[in-house]
């Protein structure tokens, strides 16, 4: 691509810093942004073709490396360097050698923006070797997290997303240790049940990151995320008990008690993975639906003596959800007598997983 300018920011902070190099600060041309898809490939005996599958995106670490001679660069026209409590020097190489290594020490989250290419990261590595007091050779290298600016740390219960995010993985780290003798009892469907849990979460944190860059989070995309965790949970259940009842025994030649006890421990593994993404999945539909509405709709005073049935017609329009404000309100009976308080909670966006659903 034609050179132009490289902007490199911080994201956050109270006083982020920013570098920007032009002319003959730029770095050689020939910057490598590499992106992987990850990918596992298994041929079964006898079968021509292969299966694949995806494991997701990956980013190859970026590698800058130049000389910065201080009569050749000036400051404003070469360089830019604003924010992070900076303090200039004499010297413009010296400046942009103290720069980078401010923003490699203080390890945040930066994004880099070259022309079209836009990566997000943290400076990992930055060496500077003086060829003499005015001249540098330096090196700078990034590794990147993503093409957003949402960044996923590992075991963060904060951010959103992470608990599904590991799920995905956790699931699929599973998947590929499949004992190579049940390979072919497991089934076409069950195949399908878990290309359809894994691409619910991938639409769940394609809306977690469409959620997370507006300032004000319109009704329509938080249940819309509501919606998908949802839906993520249930399959999660369903691909679970299947797996529970699939007989993989007597579909694979095994005549040794190790090979049946190898099947059967994976596919616990594999029952807890998917447990565990079931549960992350109505985790997030429930944290977004009390995050984005009201935990109940409305508290009414019952003038009279009348029957859950009745307040749940009308508020609901079905008489068969009278248990959701029987439950709400702390009651055994579905008669309430004229003066009692009732909270009328919200119908319930996401399902119960209850102990030991499969």
């Amino acid at each position: 691509m034609p050179a132009s300018d490289i902007t490199i920011e911080e994201t956050t902070g109270a006083d982020p810093l920013q570098i920007t190099l032009r002319g003959r600060a730029l770095p050689y041309q020939g910057l490598d942004f590499k992106g992987v898809q990850r990918t596992a490939v298994t041929w079964y005996p006898g079968n021509p073709k292969a299966t694949q599958q995806v494991l997701g995106d990956t980013l190859d670490d970026t590698t800058a490396h130049g000389t910065w001679k201080a009569k050749f660069l000036r400051e404003g026209t070469d360089y830019v360097i604003v924010g992070g409590g900076y303090f200039g020097q004499d010297l413009a190489s010296e400046n942009l050698v103290i720069a980078f290594e401010l923003m490699r020490a203080r390890g945040v989250q930066v994004k880099l923006t070259w022309g079209t290419i836009v990566r997000f990261g943290i400076l990992s590595e930055f060496s500077a070797v003086w060829a003499r007091e005015e001249d540098v050779e330096w090196t700078a290298t990034f590794a990147w997290n993503g093409i957003t600016d949402i960044l996923f740390r590992a075991g963060d219960p904060t951010v959103s997303g992470q608990s599904v995010l590991e799920g995905t993985q956790a699931m699929d780290d599973v998947g590929s240790e499949i004992p190579d003798y049940m390979r072919g009892a497991y089934s076409s469907a069950l195949q399908g049940s878990r290309r359809a849990i894994r691409g619910r979460a991938v639409q769940l944190l394609g809306t977690v990151r469409s959620i997370a860059q507006q300032v004000q989070t319109g009704a329509t995309a938080a249940q819309a995320m509501v919606s998908r965790a949802t839906y993520l949970a249930a399959e999660g259940i369903a691909f679970g008990r299947a797996l529970r009842d699939e007989n993989y025994v007597t579909g694979v030649l095994v005549d040794d008690v190790a090979s049946v006890l190898g099947v059967e421990v994976w596919r616990m593994r594999m029952s807890g993975a998917v447990l565990v993404m079931a549960a992350a999945g109505s985790s997030e539909a429930t944290a977004t639906d009390l995050a984005y509405a009201p935990p109940a709709q409305e508290v009414v005073i019952v003038r009279q003596r009348t029957s859950l049935r009745q307040l749940a017609l009308s508020a609901y329009g079905d008489a068969d959800a009278w248990g959701q404000i029987a439950q709400a309100n702390g009651l055994t009976s579905s008669v309430v007598e004229a003066g009692t308080q009732i909270v009328i909670p919200r119908v319930a966006q996401s399902p119960t997983l209850a102990r030991g659903s499969f």
